[in-house]
């Protein structure tokens, strides 16, 4: 139940609900190997959270937006190896969003992306998309390097 007092809406704690980063680990639908490199023309980047720091000819906006996707993605696929990452699929936006600045905010190399193909598809919602550079990760999922 909830007071109420003068001084306004008190709430039990037991009413709380809060998201443990378990929680948020877990978020994802389905996970498995990256494999940006082997279907790039598939995502397209929205975000990064890079550890190294991104070269300025990189954002180039002289070059077009196609261009600039490409040299992202082969950046990503150069700085980070990944055979050390995780392909992560998330049903809805919100999940998608909570889960890229989860980890983000820990310090880990993550890089948000949409399936363009999934978009192409009617009635397809499997378009948020994360990919963790996670070699800890990739053993407990089984995953072998």
């Amino acid at each position: 139940m909830v007071n109420i007092t003068k001084e306004g809406i008190e709430t039990p704690k037991e009413l709380y609900n809060y998201l443990t980063p378990k929680d948020i680990e877990n978020m994802h639908h389905t996970t498995c190997k990256s494999f940006l490199s082997s279907q790039k023309y598939r995502f397209e980047i929205v975000e990064s959270s890079l550890i190294t720091e991104i070269p300025d000819d990189l954002n180039n906006y002289d070059d077009g937006y196609d261009e600039r996707q490409d040299k992202y993605k082969e950046y990503w696929i150069s700085e980070v190896v990944e055979k050390e990452c995780l392909f992560m699929v998330y049903d809805t936006q919100l999940e998608w969003l909570m889960a890229y600045n989860y980890y983000k905010s820990i310090k880990k190399n993550v890089v948000k992306v949409i399936d363009l193909s999934a978009l192409e598809e009617q009635g397809q919602t499997n378009l948020h998309c994360l990919i963790l550079q996670d070699k800890e990760g990739m053993k407990k999922q089984g995953f072998n390097e």
